[in-house]
């Protein structure tokens, strides 16, 4: 991994496990990075022919990436 704190979002299946589209998870972590408790670190892609469906990483902030 990219540090301690990184960790990976298969967007599709968590969405599943959570009852969710993969979309709405994918809105939903774009609003936490906005909050500054999450960044992107390394964007995922979805399965296309030929290649292989990759997870995104992100990096949590916690309380350090909110502004005072």
């Amino acid at each position: 991994g990219k540090g301690p704190q990184t960790f990976y979002v298969p967007l599709t299946k968590f969405g599943k496990r959570l009852g969710l589209d993969g979309k709405q998870v994918d809105r939903d972590m774009q609003t936490l990075i906005g909050y500054g408790l999450l960044e992107s670190v390394e964007k995922g892609q979805q399965w296309k022919e030929g290649t292989r469906a990759k997870a995104g990483q992100y990096r949590y902030l916690g309380f350090e990436g909110l502004p005072n």
